[in-house]
């Protein structure tokens, strides 16, 4: 839409591929020589079959341009090109991929529904499977495909499949609200340019409800046009209602008493819990105590990895071991890490296997991997101190060499590196923690990953190449070339001399 009635110019893309496209990096240009292209910097993901609608300011001639979509690796995925428009009317690319006129704001069929209709909106929701009753539980609700820059109120309510035996009411500022509450009352969640939103809601079965298997729905409200959209039904196996145990502190001085939680969570539903919440996990340590911070290691299951920090230094959290850990969550520098209060609040299960590393775009070190091992592939582009920076085409990546037991290799601008470590955030910037040595391997030419340790020679521990040791077999060399020279000349001698005789 280059002459949009009002608001920002924007662009639809359709995913018609059979697998999810992540929309990070890519860019939405005109003419070639025009203006400056508009860069995706959000992670947005873009299922099969799927669309998003993108805003991109003020980018287009209405007398006529060009629109190119640029894939990260700087080649043009589509492209079309428009002699003039009118307001309020797009140009549609069709099924049988002709570009035509139309005045749709979906823009991805010839039939699909014109600018007065509802919009397109999906809301997708993240919840733990298991409830007790009369328990506060969070939820991550994701908005796609919304209005941009748009408020909209959130209510839990029973779905109209329930049975009517259990409910479900939202939990706002303290306060629980019936499904029949004003809107004016619920929690909000606002939409950015692009019209994607995620927010943490908060709701709780009431006290009357029968245990058993339920459902729920996440309903929104639009602020300014009073429309209503519903998730699909959530389901949920309600528990009775939690026993309380509790323990002590050691400390006769103060007692400190928290509910320990009956089963262990999945660590990526961290993110659903607030601060000060007391979580039950259980994983594999990925990193031994102290390796990468004081009484810091960090430990993963198969959805993600968390930091923990202990309150003493039990040397017996070591790497490759499978732990139970119970603990509050705390957050420093935007990372959010469990924190041990006492050797009581975790239990050694055993040998574990360590989760293998997963390889990514050095583009797309971000939140996703947080507190997981990972690997990341590509050339130099800067280095100072124990930090330094690699990129193979999609972003730079930082790696920060924390570990005491890692001397940073040698290396320059323009070299080539393989990294393995865990990615951390502190403040607004993410970078890989590398945990040992052989985690960081440095070559003059590129690294192939199937073969990676085919293409690098062996670098001494410090990084640099010993001086002195070179020197000394440099003179070894010349002394052995001048003996043999001198040698070479005497026979020589010896032979003329005979021939004289």
């Amino acid at each position: 839409m280059p002459a949009p009635d009002s608001g920002e110019e924007w662009v639809r893309l359709r995913n018609n591929s059979s697998n999810p496209v992540t929309l990070l990096s890519w860019q939405i240009d005109d003419i070639d020589g025009g203006s400056s292209p508009y860069v995706i910097q959000e992670n947005l993901t873009v299922e099969s079959l799927d669309s998003i609608r993108i805003s991109v300011g003020t980018r287009f001639n209405n007398t006529g341009d060009s629109v190119r979509l640029i894939d990260p690796e700087g080649e043009i995925v589509d492209s079309t090109s428009y002699e003039s428009t009118e307001k309020g009317i797009s140009f549609m690319k069709t099924n049988e991929g002709i570009w035509v006129l139309s005045n749709s704001i979906v823009g991805n069929n010839a039939d699909e529904e014109s600018e007065d209709e509802i919009p397109e909106l999906n809301i997708s929701v993240k919840a733990g499977n298991n409830v007790h009753v009369g328990e506060i539980f969070p939820m991550k609700v994701t908005v796609t495909h919304a209005e941009p820059d748009e408020i909209y109120y959130v209510k839990v309510i029973n779905s109209v499949n329930e049975s009517q035996t259990a409910t479900v009411k939202t939990i706002h500022k303290d306060t629980r609200y019936a499904w029949n509450a004003s809107w004016n009352q619920m929690p909000t969640i606002k939409t950015n340019s692009q019209g994607t939103a995620t927010a943490t809601v908060y709701a709780e079965f009431s006290e009357d409800s029968s245990v058993g298997n339920h459902a729920f729905i996440i309903r929104l409200r639009s602020s300014s046009k009073e429309i209503n959209y519903d998730s699909s039904d959530q389901k949920v196996s309600l528990l009775a209602k939690k026993v309380e145990k509790s323990i002590q502190e050691k400390d006769p001085k103060k007692t400190k008493v928290e509910s320990i939680p009956d089963v262990s969570i999945r660590i990526d539903d961290i993110s659903n819990k607030k601060q000060g919440d007391y979580v039950k996990i259980e994983g594999v340590i990925t990193s031994s105590i102290n390796q990468l911070g004081t009484r810091t290691f960090y430990v993963e299951d198969e959805s993600g990895g968390v930091k923990v920090v202990a309150n003493k230094n039990y040397t017996v959290l070591t790497k490759g071991k499978r732990v139970e850990l119970t603990g509050t969550i705390s957050n420093a520098f935007n990372e959010d890490y469990i924190k041990l209060n006492s050797k009581n609040e975790f239990k050694i299960l055993g040998d574990g296997i360590l989760p293998d590393a997963v390889l990514i775009r050095t583009g797309d070190l971000n939140e996703k991997y947080e507190g997981e091992r990972i690997s990341i592939n590509g050339k130099v582009t800067a280095t100072s101190g124990n930090v330094f920076y690699i990129n193979d085409g999609s972003g730079d990546a930082k790696v920060y060499i924390k570990s005491d037991q890692i001397d940073k290799p040698y290396m320059r601008t323009g070299y080539y590196s393989y990294v393995t470590g865990i990615a951390s955030q502190y403040k607004d910037d993410y970078r890989i923690l590398p945990v040992v040595r052989s985690d960081v391997i440095v070559s003059k030419s590129p690294i192939i990953h199937e073969n990676v340790l085919g293409a690098v020679s062996e670098l001494p521990e410090t990084g640099k190449f010993n001086i002195a040791l070179l020197f000394f077999a440099l003179m070894i060399f010349v002394g052995i070339a001048i003996k043999s020279f001198t040698f070479l000349l005497e026979r020589m001698a010896g032979i003329s001399s005979e021939s004289m005789l």
